[in-house]
């Protein structure tokens, strides 16, 4: 890990997180990462599961296959509020889609008469979002809206979570439901994400449709995903960021699935949002690699670097010297 002085570490202050809707929604999403891969599913206390969605994820022309994606949860004592939460990438196909970096436009499942046009988003997440490929029965927006319509308490809060490729997935349905059904509050919380779209999509997202506010974007300072795609192409995160810092132990090797692991991201989250100023410092094992020690440190100052063009780089200057 690069070193720094002391002066380039957070004064904290960033956004506030409120620990209770961070700890569920961390939970949440590790609970679609079970529901995923046919594993036992460890709801958030007082939640109980209502529905699942799928979504598609294609490569090459047809080719591709339906997976699942999330799941809906119900507050027993609050029937009206709900959590969607997105899993991440648990696929080579999912990994395609992180990576695919053209532009399409967003199309919001209801457009309620003032949604821009030239809305871009990045293609790979808007397939997922939007596609229904044989055998579905519907697109994962359509699956959403639909679950959205037939639950018996109608939501008046739905609280929407995602990790890693769940980030962009997260973000388009908490637009699609600020402009389809403004009727519900929103708040969005993402953790790994990597940006959705352009700016008119940032634009759009924040301003015009004033989520900027309800959503927080929580980073690992040392991650590389946030900083997918590349800024250099026009995109854009949403939502206020609120910043980690926790990285493999002794070592200055990337490190990426430590450092953008969703159970390493809750074991920081989880600690440092009941701590005053909302940062934790100290040691924990990596759930990436067993034997392993993690470092959690307070996160820099320093704006989080473009991780991504910097590897690219420096593998362009490695081939070059060869």
């Amino acid at each position: 890990m690069p070193e720094l002085r002391d002066d380039q570490f957070q004064t904290f202050s960033q956004v506030h997180l409120d620990p209770e809707l961070s700890s569920v929604c961390a939970q949440g999403v590790l609970a679609a990462y079970a529901d995923f891969d046919g594993q036992p599913v460890r709801l958030p206390p007082g939640f109980r599961a209502v529905a699942h969605f799928t979504g598609w994820d294609q490569i090459f022309f047809a080719s591709g296959r339906e997976e699942r994606f999330g799941l809906v949860l119900q507050s027993v004592t609050e029937p009206s509020t709900y959590v969607v939460a997105f899993r991440g990438t648990s696929s080579l196909l999912d990994g395609y889609e992180d990576i695919w970096a053209t532009t399409v436009d967003f199309v919001p499942h209801h457009d309620d008469g003032h949604f821009p046009s030239d809305v871009a988003v990045a293609s790979g997440f808007n397939s997922i979002y939007t596609t229904q490929g044989a055998p579905m029965a519907a697109s994962m927006q359509k699956q959403l809206f639909r679950i959205l319509d037939g639950l018996q308490d109608k939501p008046v809060t739905v609280a929407i979570c995602g990790h890693s490729l769940g980030g962009p997935l997260a973000n388009q349905f908490a637009l699609d439901v600020a402009v389809s059904k403004p009727h519900i509050a929103v708040v969005n919380t993402t953790f790994a994400s990597p940006r959705t779209g352009l700016g008119k999509w940032q634009g759009t997202y924040d301003h015009q449709y004033r989520l900027q506010g309800r959503t927080f974007r929580i980073a690992n300072y040392w991650d590389l995903i946030p900083t997918l795609p590349p800024e250099f192409l026009g995109y854009h995160h949403v939502g206020e960021q609120f910043l980690a810092s926790f990285f493999v132990k002794d070592s200055y090797l990337p490190h990426y699935l430590s450092r953008h692991s969703m159970l390493n991201y809750q074991y920081v989250i989880d600690r440092a949002v009941r701590s005053t100023p909302q940062v934790w410092t100290g040691k924990f094992p990596d759930a990436a690699r067993p034997g392993w020690t993690m470092i959690s440190t307070a996160p820099p100052t320093a704006q989080m670097p473009e991780w991504a063009q910097i590897q690219v780089q420096a593998l362009q200057e490695v081939v070059e010297g060869l």
